[in-house]
């Protein structure tokens, strides 16, 4: 169910990406094919790379002891990251480029070194703030855990302490029941017949539901 919650919200996160940068292109840039291609790809990329992060902290136990170990992998994997979906955005839009497949404002892609640099910091931010939001929900699913856990260990306790307590119980029960037909015997033979029949019914439901 989580699994799924997670691929389902991902999905939203980065087709959401995807639409805003679109729409914010379409403010400054003419429609070109290109543009699509280069942001659903950037998208596609983006999400890929988030999932083998995820993969990464998972695999290598980076989330179990928060800190500097997942505070560096945070810092050093998630540029690596965006310099990779960059990297392979920049092959395939120079591989359409060359076979006319797409246009773009200008006749080519802008890709100066300070341009590259924006594209890899805004990839890094997003992939950032992915990381951020998710982390932020799997550690709070494991705290909730944490706490159901607690509040099982203390139910278990106490039903043992329970059972020990009746453990205790059922013996001084049946002693004193016992004596006191002893004593009835002599005085009231129908009552302590009466009594051994209440007390072996007693002793049946006591057995019957110990075993349920």
């Amino acid at each position: 169910m989580f699994i799924r919650k997670r691929a389902t919200f991902q999905a939203i996160f980065w087709g959401g990406y995807i639409v805003v940068s679109l729409l914010i292109f379409a403010q400054y840039l003419s429609r070109a094919s290109g543009i699509v291609l280069i942001m659903t790809l950037v998208g596609s990329g983006l999400y890929g790379a988030s999932e083998v992060l995820r993969n990464i902290m998972l695999k290598h136990g980076r989330l179990a002891s928060p800190g500097w170990p997942l505070f560096v992998c945070m810092v050093l994997l998630v540029p690596l990251a965006a310099v990779l979906v960059q990297c392979g955005v920049f092959v395939i839009v120079k591989a359409a480029l060359s076979i006319n497949w797409i246009t773009l404002p200008g006749g080519n892609a802008d890709y100066r070194f300070g341009s590259v640099l924006g594209y890899i910091f805004n990839s890094a931010i997003m992939l950032w703030l992915w990381c951020g939001i998710w982390l932020s929900a799997y550690y709070l699913r494991r705290y909730r855990e944490a706490e159901i856990q607690i509040w099982r260990a203390k139910a278990a306790q106490s039903k043992l302490e329970l059972d020990v307590l009746k453990g205790q119980i059922n013996p001084h029960f049946t002693f004193n029941a016992l004596n006191n037909l002893r004593a009835m015997i002599n005085e009231d033979t129908d009552k302590a017949r009466t009594m051994v029949t209440q007390l072996s019914n007693i002793l049946r439901y006591t057995l019957h539901h110990s075993q349920h």
